[in-house]
């Protein structure tokens, strides 16, 4: 950029600067403040006042080269449907393989089929598309097999207070606020002791999905020992019929009664601090693989 360009008024500390930069290249050829040359480049910040910077550059050629590359663009995310024995997504233009994962880990590779035979169990599984050149799509949203060993339970059936201060909430749902079931207790007789995944349906529709600050927080205490937070983020603004379901917990258990709370602790508080609102429906618990 072989042009002259200035920069006033620039405030910093208690210092107002000029800063004026000659020539081009990526090399100095000589540094002053306030006309006096200066070998260091640099002006010290402590004191007050106002400054002249004069930089000359040393108009050296760069002979460095652009890597110029095509455009390009990721392949469509698949679309995962889960069906009693298999799984299957839409054939995705340009794919000319899919990478399938169960539960986080890499399963497969296919090349000539959209569909898998999948075998009875609680797993997970999510599909990504890849191109000639290697290329990946993003991972398709997980889809949730549960086959055995599992089990659900309402919340409603453990909660003091059933009232409900939002229009058309669904009915077999509690409404959770900073005020309202802040504490629930109940127990839970297990057969077998066992890693254990629990999540919960819910809802909140205390504002658009995509931003705002109403995200839902809770902590669960499994047995007296607090164990992980239950995340209820929004999921729409008045759209307290869209129900989803929480992070998945992972959750050791012991055989027999095992003691559940859900309760609203300091450390729940999210940034709007005054609306930390959801409604919860029913638990659902299952065993490991």
């Amino acid at each position: 950029l072989n042009n002259k360009m200035e920069l006033s008024n620039l405030k910093i500390r208690d210092k107002k600067l000029t800063v004026r930069i000659n020539g081009y290249g990526n090399q100095i050829k000589t540094f002053k403040i306030d006309g006096k040359p200066s070998d260091d480049y640099i002006l010290n910040l402590t004191g007050e006042g106002e400054h002249l910077i004069e930089i000359q550059m040393a108009n050296n050629e760069l002979k460095g080269q652009v890597n110029l590359q095509d455009n390009l663009f990721h392949l469509p995310t698949p679309q995962v449907q889960l069906l009693p024995t298999e799984i299957k997504w839409d054939s995705i233009k340009g794919a000319v393989a899919y990478e399938i994962y169960k539960n986080g880990s890499f399963l497969l590779q296919m090349t000539d089929s959209t569909r898998l035979t999948i075998e009875k169990g609680n797993n997970e599984y999510c599909v990504r598309a890849i191109d000639a050149r290697g290329n990946v799509s993003f991972f398709s949203e997980p889809v949730y097999q549960i086959s055995h060993n599992y089990r659900t339970a309402s919340m409603k059936e453990y909660a003091r207070d059933k009232n409900m201060s939002i229009t058309d909430a669904p009915s077999n749902m509690i409404e959770l606020s900073k005020t309202r079931n802040t504490n629930l207790t109940w127990q839970m007789n297990i057969d077998s002791e066992g890693e254990y995944i629990v999540y919960f349906d819910y809802s909140n529709g205390s504002g658009p999905w995509n931003t705002d600050n109403k995200c839902a927080i809770r902590t669960l205490c499994v047995n007296g020992v607090k164990t992980a937070p239950i995340i209820m983020a929004q999921r729409g603004t008045n759209e307290w019929g869209n129900i989803g379901q929480t992070n998945r917990l992972s959750i050791p258990l012991h055989q027999g009664i095992n003691h559940f709370k859900i309760s609203f602790e300091p450390e729940n508080e999210n940034m709007n601090t005054e609306i930390n609102t959801a409604l919860l429906g029913k638990m659902t618990i299952l065993k490991k693989n």
